[in-house]
């Protein structure tokens, strides 16, 4: 997501910029002093409207991601795992073409779906970074 909108939208709202800055830093990272983010002005009440239809769109594809997110998730060690195997016996070039058709790229966007479903749901800001400090130890 770009910076300048996330900041821009909560303008649009009266959210200062140092506000948004904060608020963003868990995904963005910290915005190093002297640099300027570009603010676009927001009409608020086309913009209100404009989030609330996303944001219902949003809900219901959340929560029909929630119910299976736990258990596909659980899932994608052992199916790296086995791709991994796979790859490493793989004899040719179309060989592994074909494994990336039909197994990791099917994998890939499985992955992209949860983690999707995740930052629908919110848990992603609070559950990714303890994961990674955990991974990174």
């Amino acid at each position: 997501m770009n910076i300048s909108l996330t900041i821009s939208l909560g303008a649009a709202f009266g959210v200062s910029t140092q506000r948004m800055c904060t608020a963003i830093e868990p995904a963005f990272g910290v915005i190093p002093p002297g640099v300027e983010v570009p603010v676009v002005r927001l009409p608020r009440i086309r913009t209100a409207l404009a989030l609330t239809r996303a944001g219902i769109g949003v809900a219901r594809r959340a929560r029909a991601a929630a119910a299976t997110l736990d258990a596909d998730l659980a899932q994608v060690p052992a199916r790296c795992a086995q791709l991994h195997r796979q790859i490493a016996d793989t004899a040719s070039d179309q060989e592994l073409a074909a494994l990336w058709t039909h197994q990791v790229e099917p994998l890939l966007l499985d992955v992209c779906q949860g983690m999707e479903a995740l930052r629908l749901s919110g848990r992603a800001l609070a559950t990714v970074p303890k994961q990674l400090a955990v991974l990174g130890r």
